[in-house]
């Protein structure tokens, strides 16, 4: 229960212990499946003047914090995410068939035209992932995490996560810590992957470094060898033109003896 003192409410507004989840219900029945922090809602209710009676000061959102949470015992519409976000859930038009969504889970390839993390059907605002965390269907979540390689930070058309469209009524939801392992999993998965493709791409660029430098190498040797060829024919040359010169001079010498 709530006990409104004169330190935490002007008790000349004759204000009690059920009037404020009343007036909790009756803001966000103006906003349906809208989601608002307690300081949103206190702030409404305070400039809206849907409360008249309400303080603008930390009093006030420490009553509006306590009224909240009461709301949310007291009313099945009213669903709470963060712990500390709240919103009357409405459902929507589009009737979803939970049976067609079994199916799509079970058998995939009959409906290759769609995608976990697309819009299903007609309704371009949820995506299947958000659909079956929305509706608590832990077992489809659990089934599509250990045969299909999802994202789990997919977004909808308002740009809400999957956690945040899992309804709560604390935060000890089944469906929300799930949802949380499968997607730290899914981090550790991928930084896994990503290591075993580094270390598998610098395996590549080592070998191929390798196969490199023995190439560099061969060549290297090839040019050494060309060059010592190189010397070896000029010093030949060098023998044949002093060898001419000798036995031009050797003519010479016998023409003057003669």
């Amino acid at each position: 229960m709530i006990i409104f003192t004169q330190s935490l409410l002007n008790m000349e507004y004759d204000i009690t212990d059920t009037e404020l989840p009343k007036a909790v219900l009756y803001f966000l029945s103006l906003h349906p499946n809208e989601h608002f922090t307690t300081y949103e809602i206190h702030q409404r209710l305070f400039f809206d003047k849907i409360c008249l009676k309400l303080k603008n000061n930390g009093a006030g959102r420490v009553c509006v914090q306590v009224a909240c949470k009461n709301a949310l015992k007291e009313y099945n519409g009213i669903k709470c995410t963060h712990g500390d976000t709240y919103y009357l859930d409405i459902p929507s038009k589009v009737k979803y068939n939970f049976d067609e969504i079994e199916n799509i889970v079970n058998n995939p390839s009959e409906y290759s035209h769609i995608s976990f993390d697309g819009p299903y059907k007609d309704d371009e605002t949820q995506t299947l992932l958000h659909i079956i965390c929305e509706n608590n269907r832990l077992d489809l979540l659990k089934k599509i995490s250990k045969e299909f390689d999802i994202n789990f930070l997919v977004t909808n058309a308002s740009g809400q996560s999957l956690a945040d469209v899992i309804p709560q009524n604390d935060m000890e939801s089944e469906t929300l810590r799930t949802f949380i392992e499968l997607l730290m999993s899914q981090q550790r998965t991928i930084q896994v992957k990503n290591e075993i493709e580094l270390k598998t791409t610098n395996t590549i660029l080592k070998t191929k470094n390798y196969d490199l430098t023995v190439v560099v190498n061969n060549q290297q040797k090839e040019i050494n060898k060309l060059k010592h060829d190189a010397k070896k024919y000029e010093y030949y040359n060098c023998l044949l033109w002093l060898s001419l010169f000798v036995f031009a001079i050797m003519l010479l010498f016998n023409g003057i003896v003669m």
